[in-house]
């Protein structure tokens, strides 16, 4: 409705226009609240992950970033690794397909190298929630 106060006033509004800008400002709040619930459900996954694996870990979160971290040691843990990391730490409950996977690396991977470094998996472990 603000839209309609935003647009420059003539003495004879049409409806038409009135119901365009209601059915399009809609529509621009439709996509963004679903997109933040899309993107709030991803996060809430990834949380979940960390709180299996810290439960898991019991506390060696190196051992364990180290035992999946084995194609490129140096480089860091890539996509398949952490996957294959995620379900065995939920026994193939959580699962990110390449997309999901190419967010959680956005948002993780400081210098956007495909991979997490020790350093990086450590701020993830220890860190609060990370949104997507």
């Amino acid at each position: 409705m603000s839209c309609l106060n935003l647009w420059p006033h003539s003495k004879h509004v049409s409806l038409f226009r009135s119901f365009w800008v209601i059915l399009c400002s809609s529509f621009i709040l439709t996509v963004a609240v679903v997109g933040f619930l899309i993107a709030l459900r991803k996060s809430l996954r990834l949380e979940k992950l960390k709180k299996t694996i810290k439960l898991v870990s019991k506390g060696a979160y190196i051992d364990c970033y180290r035992k999946y971290s084995v194609a490129d040691p140096d480089h860091g843990m890539q996509f398949e690794e952490f996957n294959r990391m995620c379900s065995d730490h939920t026994n193939g409950y959580i699962y990110f397909d390449f997309l999901d996977l190419f967010i959680i690396f956005n948002a993780l991977d400081e210098h956007q190298k495909c991979s997490i470094n020790e350093r990086e998996f450590l701020e993830w472990i220890n860190g609060p929630v990370t949104y997507l």
